[in-house]
């Protein structure tokens, strides 16, 4: 769907092309954004990026949360603007069941709800904005994240900023639920798009935008998962460390060499030769967590703009961008023992984690770090 170029009255209505998407009158009054269509600033005019683009395009960045009026009416599972037209070849495994095509363009979709001061941008630096990549129906996992490390940024003052990014639902109890979550902690961020496995590289586009437009100031982005335990304050800590000059090329993450496409057509990661005709991915950092720097994610955010997404998975597409920008990916295990070779844990991450070793994974942690 293209950005509004307007600002919109709660109580009107507005159809858009793409879906027939109708706006409804809500019980609460929020402050609305303007939402435009464009590109970002040159490179070279990214240092303001935050006051002087969202100001020239009508958001309050003063505001503490914007909350835009939910979509309804709409068919939510529809992902392809409508100039695209439906491929010809047969469609197998997922994609019988997922409406995705190749080749839309990942960064036109609103921000429904927007915390624009979590970064207070134009302010002090931030050393690490942590975007976790969440499902609406989660919100066990990320009460989870709240009590563990996220609260522990905080108690070991951390510079750092967590947010949970999630897409639209079908479901309106998970859309309340999520309304009702970014009014009490202030730690929500949601994009008007389906949530789904198979739109994780839209989500990861716009976190890329939203990261450049209303958190300026943070020096290095984190994608990671809301079933991922971080060891948030040695993570930072070495990267705080880390000399400027070696800013621009920093990624740091786990990759594998090699990796194939699936050509199974029951597995979940199936892509068909037509999608991807290449025998092997390029290195990408694995999705559960990565960071990288500010300089980074400027060129992978540009470059997003002209590089069609040939499949859905989010690491694979960022891994296809840094091997366009030739930029190698560091090992994160390898990294954290050069810094701390006395420490037991081997990696800054613990993966996959139950909800029931949430805390668990997180005490391990910090009586590593408290040593």
């Amino acid at each position: 769907m293209r950005y509004m170029k307007s600002l919109l009255k709660i109580s009107a209505f507005c159809i858009a092309s793409a879906f027939t998407i109708i706006y409804h009158n809500c019980s609460t009054t929020f402050r609305l954004q303007t939402v435009t269509k464009g590109r970002l600033p040159s490179r070279a005019g990214f240092s303001n990026v935050t006051n002087k683009y969202a100001n020239a395009v009508g958001y309050n960045v003063t505001a503490q949360m914007q909350i835009l009026p939910e979509p309804v009416g709409y068919n939510v599972t529809a992902q392809i603007r409508p100039e695209q037209k439906p491929t010809s070849v047969p469609l197998r495994g997922w994609r019988k069941n997922v409406h995705w095509e190749p080749g839309a363009e990942l960064d036109i979709y609103d921000f429904l709800i927007n915390p624009v001061d979590k970064c207070n941008a134009g302010k002090d630096d931030i050393t690490l904005l942590v975007l976790i990549k969440s499902a609406p129906c989660n919100t066990d996992r990320r009460d989870a994240a709240r009590r563990t490390y996220i609260s522990g940024a905080a108690k070991y003052n951390v510079s750092t900023r967590l947010l949970f990014i999630v897409g639209d639902s079908e479901a309106q109890d998970e859309r309340e639920n999520i309304q009702e979550e970014a009014r009490r902690h202030r730690d929500i961020l949601k994009v008007g798009f389906h949530d789904g496995y198979y739109n994780l590289t839209i989500k990861l586009v716009m976190g890329f935008k939203w990261a450049l437009q209303f958190c300026n100031n943070s020096k290095f982005l984190m994608s990671t998962d809301d079933d991922t335990m971080i060891d948030i304050v040695t993570l930072v800590k070495d990267l705080d460390a880390l000399p400027s000059k070696d800013h621009s090329q920093f990624v740091l993450g786990f990759t594998e060499e090699g990796c194939r496409p699936r050509r199974n057509v029951d597995s979940k990661w199936y892509i068909p030769e037509d999608l991807y005709p290449g025998k092997t991915y390029p290195r990408f950092p694995y999705g559960h967590g990565y960071v990288v720097s500010h300089h980074v994610l400027e060129k992978l955010y540009l470059l997003s703009r002209e590089t069609p997404a040939r499949i859905p998975f989010d690491d694979v597409y960022c891994g296809i961008l840094l091997d366009k920008l030739s930029i190698r990916v560091l090992d994160r295990s390898t990294w954290l023992k050069d810094r701390h070779p006395q420490k037991k844990k081997q990696d800054y991450l613990t993966i996959e984690v139950s909800l029931q070793d949430m805390e668990k994974a997180w005490t391990s942690f910090e009586e590593d770090f408290e040593k």
